[in-house]
């Protein structure tokens, strides 16, 4: 895919609305995210790994193969409000965490040099739920390639959350720790969350299952909220969990 591709697909999918969002009010209800103060309904708050989901038995037994590393961003408040915010992503890598210490990196995605994988996306509502309709939003363009930088500006899509995906799956080695390494940006309300699925091959999604039990996906971790890093680029490496313990 080339750069004019992937920003003419990230147009494509995310059409001009009409109107904008409802301006904050000093009273709105709050949930709380701790790590970042992301508020409104969201997936998880904070990191999150399906331990029972790791072991090389229950990947083989179930026939999750390969993996996929995926962003979740969002704005602090699900309403307008008048500061920035903004993530830019320079570099993000799929890695392998190695049992004797640490790590090995699967699949790169990179502005300002050769990638093995390229992003995908879409916007979804918030509220009620996160991705309750699974169904897109229409909104404006937020995402843009320059600079050799991945840029999202949330400020336009309060009410909504930009999910990006890596593409194409990646063979998984089953029990092995994945995670992702990235050098990112985030400014004023922007927040911003990593995760990663297992899936089979390159079957199509075919909606939820408890325990993954039928479908064809099943979420292996999120991070924690990544919130402003103060002007400055930051190396993250997550899930934290699997970090330390290299």
């Amino acid at each position: 895919m080339t750069w004019l591709n992937f920003i003419l697909l990230m147009v494509a999918l995310v059409l001009p609305a009409t109107g904008g969002a409802a301006p904050c009010t000093p009273n709105l209800p709050e949930q709380l995210i701790p790590q970042a103060g992301v508020k409104g309904t969201a997936m998880w708050r904070q990191e999150f790994i399906k331990k029972e989901y790791q072991t090389a038995e229950w990947m083989a037994a179930k026939e999750f193969d390969h993996i996929v590393g995926m962003l979740n961003a969002v704005t602090v408040y699900p309403c307008e409000r008048d500061r920035a915010a903004t993530i830019e992503i320079q570099k993000l890598e799929l890695a392998r965490f190695k049992p004797d210490g640490g790590f090995v990196i699967e699949a790169s995605f990179r502005f300002d040099g050769p990638s093995t994988i390229k992003l995908e996306g879409a916007q979804f509502k918030r509220n009620p739920e996160w991705f309750i309709s699974g169904k897109p939003a229409l909104q404006k363009p937020v995402v843009r390639l320059t600079g050799g930088v991945l840029s999202i500006n949330l400020k336009p899509i309060p009410e909504n959350i930009v999910h990006m995906w890596t593409e194409p799956r990646i063979k998984a080695v089953p029990g092995a720790r994945y995670g992702i390494l990235a050098v990112v940006k985030v400014e004023g309300d922007a927040r911003l969350q990593f995760g990663m699925d297992y899936w089979r091959g390159n079957m199509d999604y075919n909606g939820w299952s408890e325990g993954c039990a039928t479908s064809h996906n099943c979420e292996a971790w999120l991070s924690d909220w990544i919130g402003d890093t103060k002007g400055q680029y930051q190396t993250v490496l997550v899930p934290r969990a699997f970090s330390r313990s290299q």
